[in-house]
């Protein structure tokens, strides 16, 4: 090392270089990859290169519920259910 903390020659390709585990996948006959670490219905986004490589990217949809609990009750009030209750009175018929 020099004398400001840069290494030099083979220590700083070392420290620069991380080598990945690569792993093979096969796909079968109806194109159909498994890859170990997905979980069910996870979603990817689709990326053919130039050279021939594929790449997948996770993508995160912000799910959120779609009627919360309490945010329907400002629907459900006395004088809406009077007004329904008018309504449903005019168009019932009652068996004859």
């Amino acid at each position: 090392m020099s004398g400001r903390g840069i290494p030099k020659g083979l220590d700083h390709a070392v420290e620069k270089r991380e080598i990945p585990n690569v792993h093979t996948i096969t796909a079968d006959k109806y194109k159909r990859v498994r890859l170990p670490e997905i979980k069910p219905n996870q979603v990817f986004a689709y990326a053919n290169t130039a050279d021939g490589r594929i790449t997948l990217t996770p993508v995160k949809a912000d799910a959120k519920e779609r009627f919360p609990r309490g945010s329907l009750l400002k629907y459900f009030t006395p004088e809406r259910n009077k007004e329904e209750l008018e309504i449903l009175a005019g168009c019932v018929q009652g068996p004859k």
